[in-house]
């Protein structure tokens, strides 16, 4: 199953001192004879007989490799049906211990912030905390349980410098430790130091201290630079005239840096996220002789990275204000009004909110707007956007939920698509040929975008699909180079697709949405710090049969990995597997035999329109690809997860062009598959 990191725990709970406010209904009974497996982040509570820790969507084939004896484990839902492996687990839920037939020990599922039940979390779950917390609408047993936490999480605590413990030394500088109420500062002297108080630091990511000094200040008197930091013992660090630096009890420190004007404001930031120390906390320096710093706050930022001062009483709105921030960080940003790298790489198959699906408003033959599927049903729509993403629609006025589907409302201001221009009853320079239609209509660029509408929502079903399998242990030597931060040298060779069309970045339009390869590329950047050499020798119109004569010139790059991405144009033209085949064996044989150590990943392709009178062999090359998959060849398999999406969307909702190019949408699961290929 899904590992908690550090900060993904507390964003899935409420802050501690939420937890002391509302009584909890808890289980009576605990069991004692389910065991986990070492290094489990499940947490068993004998006490209530709950059991925590899953991560929302944790299926139960993933869940079973927690347990010890896992073919005596089975989850049942809360009313005893048996789940199956690919249900996923929601609070109420039961996993039990069965011996000869026999229930023998059992707890109840909590899924932190999960309060319906259906393993994921939502704003629905959100809204319903919050009728909790207001008694509107009380939950009840680990329902409630799932709105409140077992582990002591907490949102970010700011020091109010004015009222803190004000301990220090006599270091000959008068005053060296006082509150300045009238320039709002701790002034804070060179041996000086003050307490913050009673600290467990394994809560937070880093301390932030906002301080100022003199515009005389020198940073690095007598050559030692002057620092600012936090220790667990009532010492300073020293001064310039008292080397070297104190560390006894250190707990981290930053650099101080200078400024033109006097008490000019800067932030010094402490990484903790590798500390565990629990204990009483102390401010204090290493600073040039007789020198004083202004102290305007100290904040300590939690592990989920939310704003909550913890110095004032919380109102209602606060409350609402830290569950949103831990149970649901999504809400944090839930809007999707640009690009987005990190939105638009969430997997569709994890997600607990979809941002921007691609949706066409096209109408029916007679008039009509049917309501329309989206990928998931719809539990709640956060919004509802042009496809540029400048103009936001209303709901309840231009559109509505209809069954977990998107309604269209005919009076409001969604500009629909007629039926007849999207399936003209003649043949034109826009049309193909169409095998149920008769001619659809075909355009490049961004025509097919500016006619589709972004749709941001949560869902209310579960994937239904395939699953991408992340293969990272095929790709040694590139992981290899990614994990020690060195440059990586990438050639990719393809048709349109592996171009970029018809991503909005490539064809110019709002809101330029990178293509497929840029998002799996800065992805890894971002990951491991490594620069891409990167090399696109792709050609729009081009087959597997091209790409062996341009093998050599790819070769010539001394690349470390090669994407390939060739297949759209071979089943459009019915070339047969065979021969497809023995084209891709031959290109990565040409490109190996000057690049021994390279490694390939090959995509599969997305399907064509399933209307289009061209030829639709592009499934049958999956399992082609597959054969070659071995330690330094991976396979991105595009085709299943396309194949799924579109049992549940229509392809014009899916397409930049109406035959055989992806729109942002179905750009951005290329990337997300990509990314999934990189991962262990």
């Amino acid at each position: 199953m899904k590992k908690f990191s550090k900060r993904f725990l507390s964003m899935l709970v409420l802050v501690a001192v939420l937890c002391t406010s509302f009584p909890m209904a808890i289980a009576t009974t605990a069991a004692t004879d389910i065991a986990l497996v070492s290094g489990s982040d499940l947490y068993l509570d004998s006490t209530n007989g709950y059991i925590s820790g899953f991560s929302p969507a944790t299926e139960v084939s993933d869940a079973l490799a927690e347990f010890e004896s896992s073919s005596e484990i089975k989850f049942v839902d809360d009313e005893g049906t048996a789940l199956s492996g690919t249900d996923v687990i929601g609070t109420g839920s039961k996993v039990q211990k069965v011996q000869s037939g026999s229930v023998v020990d059992e707890y109840t599922v909590v899924v932190k912030g999960d309060t319906d039940g259906d393993g994921y979390v939502t704003i629905a779950d959100v809204q319903a905390s919050y009728k909790h917390l207001r008694g509107s609408a009380k939950l009840a047993s680990a329902y409630a349980n799932a709105a409140y936490t077992y582990a002591e999480r907490v949102a970010n605590k700011s020091i109010d410098v004015k009222n803190v413990e004000k301990t220090s030394v006599n270091d000959g500088v008068a005053d060296s430790l006082t509150y300045i109420d009238s320039l709002g500062f701790m002034q804070l002297g060179y041996s000086a130091y003050f307490s913050v108080g009673e600290l467990d630091l394994s809560k937070y990511s880093e301390c932030r201290i906002t301080y100022g000094a003199p515009a005389a200040f020198d940073v690095d008197a007598g050559g030692m630079p002057c620092i600012i930091g936090l220790k667990s013992t009532n010492s300073a660090y020293g001064w310039h005239d008292q080397t070297p630096y104190n560390l006894n009890g250190n707990l981290g420190y930053a650099a101080m840096e200078e400024a033109s004007t006097d008490w000019a404001k800067r932030v010094a930031t402490i990484d903790l996220r590798d500390v565990t120390y629990s204990g009483e906390v102390f401010v204090t320096s290493y600073v040039s002789n007789a020198t004083v710093q202004a102290v305007y706050a100290v904040e300590f930022i939690g592990n989920n990275g939310s704003v909550v001062s913890t110095n004032r009483s919380l109102s209602i709105l606060d409350v609402m204000g830290a569950i949103n921030l831990i149970l649901y960080p999504d809400l944090l940003d839930e809007e999707c009004s640009a690009y987005s790298l990190e939105k638009y790489t969430k997997p569709y198959w994890s997600s607990n909110i979809i941002y921007n699906e691609a949706v066409m408003p096209l109408e029916n033959k007679d008039g009509s707007i049917s309501s329309i599927q989206l990928l998931y049903d719809i539990k709640d729509i956060v919004e509802v956007r042009s496809s540029d993403l400048t103009v936001k629609y209303t709901e309840g006025v231009d559109y509505t939920v209809e069954d977990g589907k998107f309604k269209i409302i005919p009076t409001g201001s969604i500009n629909t698509i007629d039926y007849s221009f999207m399936y003209p009853s003649t043949a034109s320079n826009n049309t193909q040929p169409d095998s149920t239609h008769g001619y659809m209509y075909f355009a490049e660029g961004g025509t097919f975008h500016s006619m589709q509408l972004a749709i941001t929502y949560t869902p209310n079903s579960a994937w239904g699909g395939a699953k991408p399998t992340r293969k990272a242990n095929l790709l040694p030597k590139t992981m290899a180079k990614l994990e020690a931060g060195e440059d990586l040298n990438v050639v990719l060779l393809g048709d349109s697709i592996s171009v970029g069309a018809n991503a909005t970045g490539y064809v110019g339009v709002a809101p330029y949405s990178k293509n497929w390869y840029e998002m799996a590329l800065d992805t890894l950047t971002n990951k491991y710090g490594s620069q891409m050499t990167f090399t696109n020798l792709s050609v729009g119109g081009m087959d597997s049969a091209w790409g062996v004569t341009q093998a050599a010139t790819a070769a010539a790059k001394s690349p470390d990995l090669v994407i390939l991405g060739f297949g759209m144009n071979d089943g459009s033209a019915a070339v047969a597997t065979t021969t497809y085949k023995n084209n891709m064996k031959s290109i990565m044989d040409t490109i190996k035999a000057s690049n021994p150590n390279v490694e390939f990943v090959l995509i599969s392709t997305m399907l064509s329109n399933p209307d289009w009178a061209a030829a639709h062999n592009q499934i049958l090359y999956l399992p082609v690809l597959n054969s070659f998959e071995t330690t330094g060849c991976a396979v991105a398999d595009i085709t299943t997860i396309h194949q799924y999406m579109l049992t549940r969307k229509r392809f014009v909702d899916m397409t930049g062009n109406h035959v055989n190019h992806p729109n942002d949408f179905v750009v951005r699961l290329y990337a997300q598959v990509v990314n999934e290929v990189f991962k262990y």
